[in-house]
């Protein structure tokens, strides 16, 4: 099994407007399986990561295959 992170023209708008979300703040989402939870977390990371060179992102992950997937 593999995960494959879908291009940014492939967001919905819904999607797209909580990854634009402002960094400042912390944010809760929540969704049913399947709605695109972790892709926009992978996406708030990089944009946060991309903003702030200086600090450290983590991100906890369950699943092994996302994990691996995180880590290349």
């Amino acid at each position: 099994m593999s995960f494959k992170l879908p291009n940014g023209e492939d967001l919905s708008v819904e999607q797209t407007d909580i990854i634009n979300l402002p960094t400042t703040k912390d944010w809760v989402i929540k969704g049913g399986p399947g709605t695109g939870k972790t892709v926009m977390a992978i996406y708030r990371v990089g944009q946060a990561s991309a903003i702030s060179k200086d600090k450290n992102v983590i991100m906890l992950v369950y699943n092994r295959t996302l994990k691996e997937f995180l880590s290349t």
